[in-house]
């Protein structure tokens, strides 16, 4: 761990698992200064959404991409239908991208207009 310390695989099991060991006192052993960690109410690691788990956040909550754009172009008169296939290929290209749920809108653009 540190600034030079050597870049493990995104995918080692074994640094996921010391991510989510992690302490606000290893923070500061790391070299924060204690001011700055106790502004930190929670430490959480965070893993890579995989293709179902991008699909769910594309087609699930109540205010869903999938939905808005439904939406927005029901006003025209356009009736939008995203297939099975569209929304893999949409988190396919967010996974290959490496941009997460949160540039999905960006990644079902670009999609689109190829």
């Amino acid at each position: 761990m540190g600034f030079q310390a050597p870049l493990l695989s995104a995918d080692s099991a074994r640094s996921r698992e010391m991510l989510a060991q992690v302490h606000p006192e290893d923070l500061i052993r790391f070299g924060m200064i204690p001011e700055f960690v106790g502004r930190i109410p929670v430490v959480a690691a965070l893993h890579e959404l995989d293709q179902a788990a991008l699909v769910r956040i594309l087609t699930e909550p109540k205010n869903s991409l999938v939905r808005q754009y439904e939406i927005m172009l029901s006003f025209e008169g356009v009736q939008l239908r995203f297939t099975e296939d569209a929304l893999s290929a949409i988190s396919d290209e967010a996974i290959a991208r490496k941009v997460g749920a949160r540039a999905s809108r960006s990644s079902s653009r670009s999609s689109c207009s190829r």
